[in-house]
């Protein structure tokens, strides 16, 4: 809700995986409740995951831009 975003100081919420890992990266309570060895395991595979998705055409690219180019 607003009144919690505004309580925790969250201006936006991530609009897609890496801007949420960006703030996870810098997130020390992220850290200390995972513990720095499952917080790297899951940060790095999920900057892969990222990576991976980011690189492909997706189905909407393909049915929105197509038919415009």
């Amino acid at each position: 809700s607003k009144s919690q975003r505004k309580e925790y100081k969250v201006d936006k919420y991530p609009s897609n995986l890496y801007e949420a890992l960006k703030y996870m990266r810098d997130s020390d309570l992220v850290k200390d409740t995972m513990g720095e060895h499952a917080f790297e395991v899951f940060y790095n595979a999920k900057i892969k995951e990222w990576r991976r998705f980011s690189s492909e055409v997706h189905d909407w690219e393909i049915k929105n831009y197509l038919k415009n180019y």
